[in-house]
């Protein structure tokens, strides 16, 4: 049976206090103010260790998606939609990543690649990094321009590299979602060619999600990628237009 009495608190007075019997004692509750301060600082202790994991997840993931530090801050709704064209840019983009979880499925019927074409400076690197920012918090995207994909590749033939030439592919292949930048701007080699067809083949093969961007129009674009890229491109991929005068400098 319990018992009960008033007792006192040196930091918040007087309390009730429950006594229960144990074998050979009696076990008095203690202060219920204290003992909830004491929940409370265990919960906030608890709380800014998940803050702390949080953070240094969500840094080691941006580290991951290999966003350049120029582009770091792009993000749909800083993205500035002055006409039409811009607009209707913005929203294929955005309607894409929305739609990554379906997108990743085999059996959906949406197109998993998207190709962003347009003049120098109208925005195609902004959309591109605003669409990993979108997903970064759920999926592994990864930034990749063609030139660091070429210098990834090139730097495994050294005797000292901690990666295999299969290794860098296979990374590419397996991302969440991979955004190819700056396609063209490469020399055009055969090996250049072989490296792109070999990635873009896998993620094609595995139904994964693929973003391009380049300077060329269509059939420019296609001469570059390879007959079988361009007619995979045709089957599984959007294109958008990005048809406008250079932005840098306007805003």
């Amino acid at each position: 049976m319990s018992q009960k009495k008033i007792a006192v608190c040196i930091k918040h007075g007087e309390f009730g206090s429950e006594g229960i019997a144990l074998s050979s004692f009696v076990h008095w509750t203690g202060c219920p103010t204290c003992a909830e301060e004491r929940a409370q600082e265990v919960w906030a202790r608890e709380e800014s260790e998940r803050a702390e994991v949080s953070a240094r997840m969500a840094k080691q993931r941006r580290s991951y998606a290999c966003i350049p530090s120029r582009f770091d801050g792009c993000t749909f709704d800083n993205y500035v939609t002055d006409t039409e064209g811009k607009r209707a840019a913005l929203t294929a983009v955005r309607n894409f990543v929305e739609a990554l979880d379906s997108r990743l499925d085999p059996s959906s019927k949406e197109p998993f690649w998207l190709a962003m074409h347009g003049k120098v400076g109208t925005g195609k690197s902004h959309l591109c990094v605003a669409a990993i920012n979108a997903v970064i918090e759920k999926h592994s995207p990864m930034y990749m321009e063609v030139p660091r994909i070429v210098q990834r590749v090139s730097a495994t033939w050294r005797r000292d590299s901690s990666e295999s030439e299969s290794d860098v592919v296979r990374n590419l292949t397996t991302v969440g979602l991979l955004v190819i930048d700056e396609i063209g701007v490469q020399r055009g080699t055969e090996f250049e060619q072989t490296i792109m067809t070999d990635i873009l083949n896998a993620r094609y093969s595995n139904h994964m999600p693929t973003i391009l961007a380049t300077n060329y129009n269509k059939p420019n674009l296609d001469a570059v990628l390879g007959d079988r890229i361009a007619d995979r491109l045709r089957e599984v991929g959007k294109r958008v237009i990005f048809d406008w005068e250079s932005c840098r400098g306007k805003y």
